[in-house]
């Protein structure tokens, strides 16, 4: 007996050593392990999905942010006002702004506000979804089918070429998202009902979740599959369950076609009296080079952002206020100087 409680003794000092070892060295690393994943999508036969119609989100500073009822961010409708200019801007998260944010702040809001320091009757639209594996095809989609009925009178459409996208559609279920191929409700159905497998353990799982010895065993798992749980590992760690890569159908289009669509797009918008351009920020010389060798109408946008000058959130891709106002100030540079936009009021031009 007294071997025994020696042993046992023996293995909880390694423990809380290999606990106290994480806890200094590797606290950055395992302290954020689990994501704040968004769960507010609904699937969309034309564009993948979308955010829920006619819903809300409140992020972590309790800012309510609403959707309307084709899931855009904002609550805008199809209906213009007479006189009004619109501006509806698509893209990625990059465009729509991340949600799950300390606070919220997008490239179209900056640009709106902006706006609205020097012009009335402008409205400014983001039609951005988040979701970089959407790709450009479903951006060309979304302004083919629906952008365009909120009769925009210019669309900027971020730089995502050549066309492509992965067929992901995104669903929520229990409080999770759901990833499956657009149209398969087979698979849609199986990962939901693993999910409803995985619940009753969430909660016994939160209680490990406060050693960092655990959070590192779910790491590892999930990094390099070791168990045969690895898929309700990356569902606890990530709030997401997603069918296997080789079920989507992703397509490609090529860097010509992708740009005979794009032209294509173009001279249709200009049947309605829309003007079309893609845009970059902070675009490489090859983005450039190929704009322009494919007569593409695209705009540079130098918003120079830095991380060292903190546009950026931390350890982040996504442009916080000061990035976005940054590059709303030099879209909007660009677009008064090329006379894209209704003259300014005549207090701002006085100034």
């Amino acid at each position: 007996m007294k071997r025994f409680l020696k042993i046992l003794l023996i293995c909880f000092g390694i423990l809380l050593l290999m606990e106290l070892f994480l806890r200094i060295f590797y606290q950055d690393a395992l302290k954020t392990l689990k994501w704040n994943v968004l769960t507010t999508y609904v699937p969309d036969p034309t564009i993948v999905f979308t955010y829920s119609p006619d819903s809300c989100y409140v992020n972590e500073s309790g800012e309510v942010i609403r959707f309307n009822g084709d899931g855009y961010i904002g609550e805008y409708s199809r209906k213009k006002d007479p006189g009004v200019f619109r501006i509806a801007i698509v893209g990625d998260s990059y465009i729509a702004g991340d949600l799950r944010k300390p606070y919220y702040t997008s490239v179209p809001n900056e640009l709106s506000n902006l706006v609205a320091e020097r012009h009335s009757g402008i409205e400014v639209l983001n039609c951005g979804i988040d979701g970089g594996d959407r790709g450009g095809y479903i951006d060309y989609k979304s302004i083919l089918y629906k952008v365009i009925h909120y009769q925009p009178d210019l669309i900027l459409m971020q730089w995502n070429m050549p066309l492509t996208t992965r067929n992901i559609s995104r669903d929520s279920h229990g409080g999770y998202r759901v990833s499956f191929p657009l149209g398969n409700d087979s698979i849609r159905n199986h990962n939901k009902q693993m999910i409803d497998k995985f619940r009753p353990y969430a909660g016994v799982m939160d209680w490990f979740y406060n050693f960092y010895l655990f959070r590192a065993c779910l790491r590892l798992d999930d990094l390099y599959k070791i168990t045969s749980y690895y898929k309700f590992v990356g569902l606890y760690l990530k709030g997401q369950y997603s069918a296997d890569p080789q079920t989507f159908m992703p397509v490609a289009f090529s860097m010509n076609e992708s740009a005979k669509m794009i032209r294509e797009l173009r001279d249709h918008l200009r049947e309605r009296d829309i003007s079309l351009f893609l845009f970059g920020v902070d675009p490489s010389e090859f983005v450039i080079h190929e704009a322009r060798r494919y007569s593409l109408p695209y705009i540079r946008v130098n918003a120079s952002l830095n991380r060292e000058q903190e546009d950026y959130f931390k350890n982040d891709g996504h442009p916080n206020r000061q990035g976005n106002r940054k590059i709303a100030e030099e879209l909007y540079r660009i677009l008064a100087a090329h006379l894209l936009l209704p003259a300014a009021d005549s207090t701002e031009r006085s100034l």
